[in-house]
């Protein structure tokens, strides 16, 4: 049956359709037209222009049914012109161009429907406490989860995902609990942060020391401990071999960094890990310093400290020097200070070499030294709220632990003279409360709450509030990116808790303190979905993180103790579809025994 206009005169005089060249609207009249009848319109005559802005009103469903209908239809509807409207017009994104990388409209279509991690997947059930962090080894094989219940646990990513390795922290090493984990690159070890608390545990702020773990993760044999100060500045792999962590000294304010070699066979003392070698000292107060990353960059001097190398680079003339420079990595340091609104960041590019003349200067100081203590002791200070000691994250000194050993020792903030970062990135009335690198390290993204200096708590303490925003600093560039994205929610008061984020190649990642973890596209920024992790609205979502070989993957951890794995739909089916067959082939050979 064909399909046809009713019959009068100018049946499509004031249809509207867009032009291919700048999409404005023009208008058409039979007159211009030559059809084979005057009494009716056969919709296969109708022009691909007037096709086109037809299609350009039709959702996805109704665009595949219509290419299916004649060659005419197919190739309008298939034609990127028309999946670039419906884009922009489902997630009201305002970009023009493909993002880098991308192929066509209609793949972005069928990305941003079918490939977001928004299907829950798998739960797990193993942690009895609440779960603090999540994260993700290299090659995306494994991930790592850490707790309140002081325990470390090794997933094998599947369907279904089982623990292959099983760490207790207290058993081990008396920790309290494990807070924080990496892999470095080689994916051979694995670095667990943690808390051990000292005195009475169930005082409201009991004493506590931050600790740091070196596991092997071929048989999972814990190698190595140290002290890692303050707690919540955690740690980082500067190399395959090499762990940057927090070092503080007993009544100081000052931050140290201590570089700690990996050595399988050394010795370690699990009483008093006291190990590495200070090489970078701050004038910052350590009680205001979170989450300490290293991230890799092309050099950073040759385009802002050397303009007669990037003048030469502009002109096209080459230089060995400046091809050197360019060639070359460059490594730097990141974390959090300056009350929660800065960003410290350091060349520490020259780590191995500072270490190396840092060991000379110290034999000679060592022989008159022989009857000190054998390590240094790392102060701890007492956490302002329960919940926040209990996540080893203290923000401030209110007392010292006075039961420290005393130490000879020319201090070692006399001793090494202080250092300046590179350089200091400040943002007004902002309470940084996470960050993350991209995966080519160039960017940092990081969640932020409005803190208020002028108001202030029924404790004392500066109000903070409730809405959660997502920043973006470029690292090469220098330049900052506000209000990105939010939506997301913390409600914790000062000092307010940790609040996880990842970044992968598509997508951004975010936990809220409401029971959800929130999902974003990083090309168009635009909302995808928020992911359910639990009903209780009262339920802090700590730990997300991406399987980096598998951006449609994503993995959370709350304090509800239980971990959620989460799959695109396309990937769920798949993974349905194969557990399908295989309980039919289960069957049809016990059916046959």
């Amino acid at each position: 049956m064909a399909l046809a206009f009713p019959a009068f005169e100018n049946p499509i005089r004031n249809i509207l359709f867009v032009s291919e060249k700048d999409l404005n609207p023009v208008s058409i009249t039979t007159d211009s037209l030559e059809f084979g009848r005057t009494d009716e319109i056969m919709w296969h005559e109708v022009p691909e222009l007037v096709l086109r802005n037809i299609f350009c009103k039709l959702e996805a469903p109704d665009l595949c049914a219509a290419s299916m209908t004649c060659r005419l239809w197919n190739s309008v509807a298939s034609e990127d012109i028309i999946w670039k409207q419906l884009i922009r017009r489902l997630w009201k994104i305002s970009k023009e161009d493909l993002p880098p990388g991308k192929v066509s409209w209609r793949n972005e279509y069928h990305r941003l429907t079918y490939k977001i991690p928004t299907q829950l997947s798998e739960t797990l059930q193993e942690h009895t406490d609440e779960v603090l962090d999540v994260s993700f080894s290299h090659d995306g094989k494994l991930f790592c989860t850490t707790s309140k219940d002081a325990t470390v646990k090794v997933w094998e990513l599947g369907f279904p995902t089982k623990v292959k390795h099983n760490a207790k922290m207290l058993l081990l090493a008396g920790w309290n609990l494990t807070q924080y984990s990496t892999f470095n690159k080689s994916d051979t070890y694995l670095c667990v942060c943690g808390v051990q608390f000292g005195g009475n545990v169930n005082e409201y702020f009991p004493s506590s020391s931050g600790r740091a773990a070196i596991f092997r993760t071929s048989d999972f044999a814990l190698i190595q401990t140290m002290k890692s100060e303050p707690p919540h500045l955690f740690a980082d792999w500067y190399d395959d071999k090499t762990v940057l962590g927090g070092y503080v000294e007993e009544n100081q304010t000052l931050l140290h960094i201590k570089a700690f070699k990996v050595e399988e066979n050394a010795p370690f003392d699990l009483q008093e890990p006291d190990c590495g070698q200070i090489v970078y000292s701050f004038d910052t107060d350590h009680h205001h310093t979170m989450t300490l990353l290293v991230a890799e960059l092309p050099c950073l001097h040759q385009s802002h400290d050397h303009p007669k190398k990037s003048q030469t680079a502009r002109s096209g003339k080459t230089d060995s020097n400046s091809a050197s420079c360019c060639d070359k990595l460059s490594k730097y340091m990141i974390f959090v200070c300056g009350q929660h609104s800065a960003l410290s960041i350091h060349d520490v590019t020259d780590l191995h070499k500072r270490m190396n003349s840092r060991n000379v200067e110290s034999q000679g100081s060592s022989r008159k030294t022989q009857n000190c203590t054998k390590g240094l002791k790392s102060a701890s200070g007492k956490t302002e709220r329960q919940r926040w000691a209990s996540r080893g994250i203290s923000q401030r000194d209110r007392s010292h632990n006075a039961a420290r050993c005393p130490r000879n020792a020319a201090s070692h903030s006399e001793a090494f003279k202080l250092d300046k970062p590179t350089f200091v990135p400040s943002f007004d009335k902002y309470y940084i409360s996470g960050m993350k690198l991209s995966p080519d390290h160039r960017e940092l993204y990081f969640n932020y709450r409005i803190c208020h200096q002028d108001k202030f708590d029924e404790e004392g303490y500066p109000k903070i509030d409730s809405d959660l925003s997502i920043d973006r600093f470029n690292l090469v560039t220098k330049s900052h990116s506000k209000n990105l994205l939010s939506g997301h929610k913390a409600f914790s008061n000062y000092p307010a808790w940790y609040i996880c984020l990842d970044i992968c190649q598509d997508y951004i990642v975010s936990g809220s303190e409401d029971g959800r973890a929130f999902l974003w596209d990083k090309h168009y920024l635009c909302f995808l979905g928020d992911l359910q992790h639990s009903l209780n609205s009262e339920i802090v979502i700590n730990g997300t993180t991406f399987c980096p070989t598998d951006n449609e993957c994503v993995v959370t951890g709350g304090d509800d103790g239980i971990v959620r794995v989460w799959r695109s739909s396309r990937q769920q089916a798949e993974y349905l579809k194969q557990n399908k067959m295989a309980a039919r082939r289960h069957q049809m050979i016990y059916m046959d025994t």
